[in-house]
């Protein structure tokens, strides 16, 4: 399999924090050649940690976010020689489960293109902090048209509304078919039962079940690799903490590697 790896860093420290280096390696392990395109204005010795890793290093404007990032770096590329293509970004920490069995299993699923995760936020849609294209679809006129349209919005609401949303129904749109390694499904959450219902939290929770962020808990005992750093930064809906870094420490994960 010769697989291409994007992968787009922002970091509000401009460091390249040691849990971006374990994932790394765990993309370099997996098998493939790895670019990695950063928004941050990273200081030299930073990009010299990333090195051992990839095979090439740029240095990008902030503005367009990860979806402006990967549209920066494929634009000079030749497809011609990969057969697969990962789009990944900075917003997870992992994995904290082996990837090879995942992509041995959707290796075996009949889609063009999958997610680690679905969310019914907003619309239905692949979320895209790891993405997943075969042959036909980025070699395609349809992928090639979405990326070019790729507008440098400095708002992650703009991104999200526009790109992370839009790129799972326009490449249905297209005839091309998806997937999620974790789909959704009847999950029923323990951190549900301590909920911390702060008021702003409550009106958002019924209509908004982002996977990630409301059932971290679920989806890595379902054997998903990765967790929203989101959780640990500003912990949206509001979960005890607690039970989740325990679950993760169980994995054998060492959380320290976040800082």
């Amino acid at each position: 399999m010769n697989r291409l790896i994007l992968f787009a860093h922002f970091d509000a420290e401009n460091r390249v924090k040691p849990y971006i280096l374990y994932h790394l390696q765990a993309l370099k392990a997996l098998g493939g050649r790895i670019h990695f395109i950063s928004n941050s204005p990273l200081p030299s010795e930073e990009v010299e940690k990333v090195a051992p890793y990839v095979e090439r290093t740029l240095l990008h404007e902030n503005r367009g976010l990860d979806f402006g990032m990967w549209k920066d770096a494929l634009e000079d590329l030749d497809f011609s020689s990969f057969d697969e293509l990962v789009l990944t970004n900075s917003s997870v920490v992992g994995p904290i489960h082996p990837l090879a069995p995942i992509f041995q299993r959707m290796d075996g699923t009949p889609c063009d293109f999958w997610g680690m995760t679905e969310s019914r936020e907003i619309l239905p849609h692949l979320q895209s902090f790891f993405l997943v294209f075969r042959k036909q679809v980025f070699s395609s006129s349809s992928f090639r048209e979405f990326f070019s349209s790729v507008l440098p919005y400095r708002s992650r609401l703009n991104v999200v509304l526009a790109y992370e949303l839009g790129l799972t129904t326009y490449l249905q749109e297209n005839g091309f078919q998806g997937g999620a390694a974790f789909p959704n499904g009847n999950r029923r959450s323990p951190f549900l039962q301590n909920l911390v219902f702060r008021k702003s939290a409550v009106n958002r929770i019924r209509p908004k079940k982002n996977p990630t962020l409301f059932y971290p808990d679920l989806m890595i005992l379902e054997g998903m690799p990765y967790f929203k750093i989101m959780l640990f930064r500003e912990n949206p809906y509001g979960i005890r903490m607690d039970s989740l870094r325990r679950l993760i420490q169980s994995t054998g994960f060492d959380l320290n590697l976040m800082n």
